[in-house]
């Protein structure tokens, strides 16, 4: 990526342990409230994904995000797309576009979220 609006946006982006190369300029970024940025097409995808697949997902009990998302969906992102997607999952569900919680991060499966 070559941001000409601020060194911070890529700085921001290698924090979240992003490779620079693999992002558009920064207007292709949302701003986390902690500061980071995160990208905003795989948001979306996540977003989209998670909303087509919801009504299956049992209430209350506990799933990862390859789980909730699927397996087909979650071998088609990067690893580096992996371990950004719960950032972006729960910057959604900050602003509480997808009815989720944060249930607890597993050593095993990372982040495990349920269906509210």
């Amino acid at each position: 990526m070559k941001c000409n609006n601020c060194v911070s946006n890529q700085q921001a982006a290698q924090d979240v342990g992003c490779k620079i190369e693999h992002f558009e300029p920064c207007s292709q970024l949302f701003e986390h409230p902690e500061g980071y940025f995160i990208p905003q097409e795989l948001t979306g995808s996540l977003h989209a994904q998670i909303e087509l697949r919801i009504s299956g997902i049992e209430p209350g009990a506990p799933y990862s995000l390859k789980k909730i998302c699927g397996k087909d969906y979650w071998k088609s992102l990067s690893e580096l797309e992996r371990r950004i997607a719960p950032i972006c999952v729960n910057f959604l569900i900050g602003y509480e576009e997808l009815p989720l919680e944060l249930e607890r991060i597993s050593v095993k499966n990372g982040y495990m979220y349920r269906v509210n």
